[in-house]
């Protein structure tokens, strides 16, 4: 499969400007306020990042894709869940989106003045133990997706992300929050939201090499 910065690369935007001697998929967007500017470079840097890492998995060989962990899903399980879920994601997102779009004041400025991005529920996802997620039941994959077409969506998700965020360069995406079903949860606003969807992406690669360890562990009993 074409690599990720590859697709990267080859999406149509023309706001969108690399910077020169930064390696593929770091991005600078230009925009009339430096701190919406920081916002935006800092969520696109993070949603490139954690979909790169993710997309690697796509590449592993069968049997580590369909090995059942001790507890859990397999790989295959893990990386559909990720695509329901940023579907999920993305179609809260794009209706606060739509909001803000529809948002004739204009002014947005007052927001960004003091803003965090990373708020506490939010940096508890980096720690082990203080996020759970969504439950084990919650967007549990019914159908057997192809890896090739899993991926895909998942790098079209990626591409969705990019052109929502392109969209909020003036600060609109402090103006509207979204609850999301994740208990202990503050209501985070676009930019959290698709900060979060980076960060859980970034949890379940982790994820994804504990399940590697117990394969190797496995495997090396075997032989």
């Amino acid at each position: 499969a074409p690599g990720l910065y590859s697709f990267i690369d080859s999406l149509s935007n023309d706001q969108i400007k690399k910077s020169p001697g930064q390696s593929p998929g770091f991005f600078i967007l230009k925009t009339r306020f430096m701190k919406a500017e920081n916002i935006i470079v800092t969520v696109r840097n993070e949603l490139i990042r954690s979909i790169a890492l993710l997309d690697e998995w796509f590449d592993s060989q069968q049997s580590l894709m369909e090995y059942q962990p001790s507890t859990g899903r397999c790989v295959c399980e893990l990386l559909r869940h990720l695509m329901l879920t940023n579907h999920f994601l993305l179609t809260l997102i794009d209706k606060e989106c739509k909001a803000t779009r529809e948002d004739e004041s204009g002014v947005f400025e007052d927001s960004l003045a003091g803003y965090c991005l990373e708020i506490l529920s939010l940096r508890n996802i980096r720690q082990e133990g203080l996020f759970t997620g969504w439950g084990s039941d919650f967007l549990m994959p019914t159908e057997k997706n192809p890896p090739e077409e899993v991926r895909s969506e998942i790098r079209e998700q990626l591409n969705k992300s990019l052109i929502l965020l392109e969209g909020l360069s003036l600060g609109e995406g402090t103006r509207y929050k979204i609850s999301l079903p994740v208990e202990g949860m503050e209501k985070l606003d676009v930019y959290q939201s698709l900060y979060f969807l980076a960060l859980y992406t970034r949890k379940n690669v982790d994820q994804l090499h504990g399940i590697l360890e117990e394969y190797n562990r496995d495997f090396n009993a075997v032989g």
